[in-house]
């Protein structure tokens, strides 16, 4: 785990000239989710989340603070991380068949760009109907259960933002319109986002 993306992306650098393999050999995480950083990384580099929004906040609140008394003495505090993006540069499972860890890692990668599971089986050799039956029989679960997997983990992580507009998360997460990625979150979680985010505040800054 390196103490920011572009360290991280420097060991991948490395791994690579060492002929280490990532994820399979070493697994690496980052930190900050510098997005295109880290999707344009070789294997896409897995990053934590920080609460970015939550740490601003708090800033301007201390900073009005220390304006209002001059005299008060220093404020230390820290804040969380909203959850694991998760990419290719972590493991898919140990024990995985190849040819699935491929698929997987496509999956991981590509779900939220609306992926279908023809599009993640034309990635190894075979028939859709061979490379749905390995799927199956190494994870427990269809490709297209999977592909939603990972794009309902994107949507629970944006959620935890609240300046995350409701309206945009479709986009973001693999569903051509907002009323599908409604419709689809009340099938998942029996409650709406709204109150799904209601329901899951985002971690206070603490002294």
């Amino acid at each position: 785990m390196a103490e920011n993306d572009y360290q991280a992306v420097y060991v991948l650098d490395l791994a690579r000239r060492m002929r280490i393999a990532v994820p399979s050999q070493m697994a690496v995480i980052g930190v900050d989710d510098d997005t295109p950083l880290c999707e344009n990384a070789h294997p896409a580099l897995s990053s934590v989340y920080l609460d970015f929004e939550q740490a601003g906040y708090r800033t301007c609140e201390i900073l009005s603070q220390l304006v209002a008394d001059p005299s008060a003495g220093p404020i230390r505090e820290t804040y969380g991380a909203l959850g694991l993006m998760r990419r290719g540069s972590t493991p898919t499972g140990s024990g995985t068949p190849p040819r699935v860890a491929k698929m997987l890692a496509y999956v991981r990668e590509r779900a939220c760009e609306g992926i279908s599971a023809a599009d993640v089986a034309a990635q190894i050799p075979g028939s859709r109907r061979l490379a749905e039956m390995d799927f199956i029989r190494a994870t427990g679960s269809t490709i297209k259960d999977e592909i939603n997997r990972v794009r309902f983990e994107r949507v629970e992580l944006l959620l935890r933002v609240p300046s995350q507009r409701l309206g945009a998360i479709a986009h973001l997460c693999g569903w051509q319109t907002e009323n599908a990625l409604r419709a689809a979150f009340l099938k998942r979680y029996g409650v709406s986002m709204r109150a799904w985010r209601n329901a899951h505040p985002t971690p206070r800054a603490r002294s």
